[in-house]
């Protein structure tokens, strides 16, 4: 998981035009901070529902029993999402930021969500020296398929509309 897109909404073609056109016409600065706002707005849509999604999932509850933070809040809160508008790697992304999972446990998000070479979540049994094999639930991909059309358009809509902008003048 350490540094992986998990999702990636990429209009790359249009957002490097757009970002060419508004360096070129010097109008840069104000257009683009509007422009990534309006990305980041759409992009927080996704992660407000990545975060719903995992605390949803199943859980026994035995951290909150314990006094600890359970694992399902620390991955919610390392949802993230990131825009970026460099002409060469255009992009909005929303990812689990593995610096922001509790030390010890930045690959904890890929092996709920079995990703490749994490399907397999042993443990051991608190206080023993036996391990057991855990289900893992996948959420994440399932969580941004029906939103991922939606976002595409109103990434595509922005970035129309700052084109627009600037051929006006």
């Amino acid at each position: 998981m350490a540094g992986r897109r998990l999702l990636s909404v990429e209009g790359a073609d249009q957002l490097r035009a757009v970002s060419r056109d508004l360096r070129k016409h010097g109008q840069g600065t104000a257009v683009r901070r509007r422009m990534v706002g309006e990305l980041k707005k759409g992009a927080n849509d996704l992660v407000r529902a990545e975060r719903a999604a995992v605390l949803a999932l199943p859980s026994k509850g035995q951290n909150a029993r314990r006094g600890r933070r359970s694992l399902r809040r620390s991955v919610a809160t390392a949802t993230v999402s990131t825009v970026r508008t460099v002409a060469k790697d255009p992009r909005v992304s929303v990812r689990i930021d593995p610096s922001r999972m509790p030390e010890g446990q930045a690959n904890l998000p890929a092996y709920m969500n079995a990703e490749r070479r994490f399907e397999r979540w042993r443990h051991p049994v608190f206080g023993t020296r036996k391990y057991v094999t855990q289900r893992a639930t996948p959420w994440f991909y399932a969580t941004a398929r029906p939103l991922e059309e939606s976002l595409q358009r109103r990434m595509v809509d922005v970035i129309s509309g700052v084109a627009q902008e600037i051929e006006r003048g």
